[in-house]
């Protein structure tokens, strides 16, 4: 919804409407489901998918800077093939049918068997995913971002040259590119780049594969859901920080508002006027510490949610992203 707001596109309850290219408002009736699901469809056959290329970043610059640099123009018919798969990969696209279904069978169907919960394996889990989740003082999503870029020039590469993303012509191009946006003497970019260190793809982005692959995979486990839908929260608040950077909009012109939301959210204790949105991760921080410290191999998963139950309160409030993913 976020997204589609970003777009000029409103969903609702029972009406909805969108801008056409005239700037007039046009109104269209169903539950939210159908309609979103016949907005988002139209809206996937157009251009405007580009605007996720200003959405992620890499030490500062847009991913729409470094496509450039890579010779894949504005125009270029290989940006929506990019994103159609880079979305579906990972699952990040809607299946608002699949995912209703799946709904239905989680809420009104039996079930006669449950699946053991490695709560250590859970928690290592949850960890590393808050861990990548971190904000600096340079991005809001620095570690998943990059992860983001290096498959997306891989795929740039492939589609111009026909050719898989490896060996030395490969290297030239990814430091020819990063020459082209003044980050040529960055070698250890360039290591990562062509996976010299740190091979593997990202937590998040296997994860949300899995369900990619097979979505019934979240009747039993949760995590490929979670990252799936903490792809789309990188995208819909990237697409609100858009909006408020165009706006001039800042932390303080919004503080009313977020410090009032985390409040009742039960995030922060009081109304604190000197609070920055990126102090909401100094909580996550400290829970991470202690379960580290308290969580034992070994023990029932009551003995090791009993011990951290204080923790859990915290490292489940994946909202606090939001706040400093808009960019307040």
């Amino acid at each position: 919804m976020s997204i589609m707001a970003c777009e000029g596109i409103g969903v609702f309850g029972k009406r909805h409407f969108y801008f056409n290219n005239s700037e007039d408002a046009n109104f269209i009736n169903g539950t939210t489901h159908v309609a979103a699901k016949e907005l988002i469809e139209s809206w996937s056959t157009l251009d405007k998918k580009q605007t996720f290329f200003n959405v992620i970043k890499l030490n500062g610059h847009t991913l729409e800077n470094i496509a450039v640099a890579a010779g894949v123009s504005a125009n270029s018919a290989y940006r929506s093939t990019i994103l159609r798969d880079w979305l579906s990969k990972w699952s990040v696209d809607l299946k608002l049918s699949e995912d209703q279904t799946l709904r239905n069978e989680m809420s009104y169907r039996p079930h006669f068997s449950q699946e053991k919960v490695d709560s250590t394996d859970l928690l290592n889990k949850l960890v590393t995913i808050w861990q990548s989740l971190e904000p600096s003082t340079v991005a809001n999503f620095s570690e998943l971002d990059r992860h983001l870029v290096r498959i997306t020039l891989e795929v740039m590469y492939s589609m111009r040259t026909g050719k898989t993303p490896v060996g030395p012509k490969y290297i030239k191009f990814v430091k020819d590119v990063l020459q082209e946006i003044g980050e040529g003497k960055n070698k250890v970019l360039v290591k990562f780049l062509v996976r010299e260190i740190i091979p593997d793809d990202h937590f998040i982005l296997t994860e949300a594969h899995k369900a990619s692959l097979d979505n019934r995979i979240i009747l039993n486990d949760p995590v490929p859901m979670l990252c799936r839908s903490i792809l789309l929260l990188r995208l819909a608040s990237g697409s609100v920080n858009s909006i408020f950077s165009k706006c001039y909009i800042n932390s303080n012109d919004l503080r009313f508002w977020w410090n009032s939301i985390s409040l009742k959210q039960g995030i922060i204790n009081d109304l604190d006027p000197d609070m920055e949105t990126n102090d909401l991760y100094s909580d996550i921080r400290d829970s991470i510490d202690s379960i580290e410290d308290k969580v034992e191999m070994g023990n029932s998963v009551k003995k090791n949610l009993d011990t951290i139950s204080s923790e859990i309160n915290i490292i489940k409030q994946f909202q606090r992203t939001c706040f400093w993913g808009i960019g307040l």
